[in-house]
């Protein structure tokens, strides 16, 4: 079994002046998540996660999704400190209170959506490769979804010293918190 939890916080402030008028934005936002898989042999887990946030940046009171799913690793559990490609399918709902009315007409709403994706991890003495390709979309209309790859690699040089890099791309159709305005 393995349970795992976030919280985050992070308040931003940017002030802009362009053409002697000055421009104030503050962004609030904060997420809690939690989540549970257990084993259910070598191969197959099954869990789920739960999501709060709150994000005046993302047009959000309060969102809240849950989140079943179903993990299939092809390498067995006991090489998986070494080892990891998995492929994961999760399903569940999103249930938004909205902090201005968004681009479809919306104060609040509750939303179907799924996700797939493939995580590839690889860890050894000199370092370790990962990599995630990651697709999803709201099941009311099949136009807005999320196809993303995020990787990232860790070189051991010598004890103590290491060199990483890590990247990601997105094509981003999800967005159904935009504000009208």
């Amino acid at each position: 079994s393995k349970f795992r939890s976030r919280l985050s916080i992070s308040r931003q402030l940017n002030k802009t002046t362009w053409l002697d008028t000055i421009y104030i934005s503050k962004y609030l936002n904060e997420r809690l998540n939690f989540s549970y898989v257990k084993s259910i042999n070598d191969h197959w887990s099954a869990g789920g996660s739960t999501t709060m946030l709150a994000s005046s940046y993302n047009n959000y009171d309060l969102s809240i999704k849950i989140m079943p799913g179903i993990e299939y690793d092809i390498f067995p559990y006991s090489q998986s400190t070494r080892h990891q490609l998995r492929l994961l399918y999760n399903a569940g709902l999103e249930i938004s209170n909205y902090s201005d009315t968004t681009t479809r007409f919306k104060v609040k709403e509750t939303l179907a959506y799924h996700s797939l994706s493939a995580s590839l991890s690889v860890i050894q003495k000199w370092g370790s490769v990962s990599s995630t390709l990651a697709w999803s979309n709201y099941f009311f209309d099949w136009k807005y979804n999320n196809l993303s790859l995020n990787s990232d690699a860790t070189l051991r040089i010598v004890k103590g010293l290491t060199f990483s890099i890590d990247g990601s791309v997105a094509l981003v159709h999800d967005q159904v918190s935009l504000p009208k305005g």
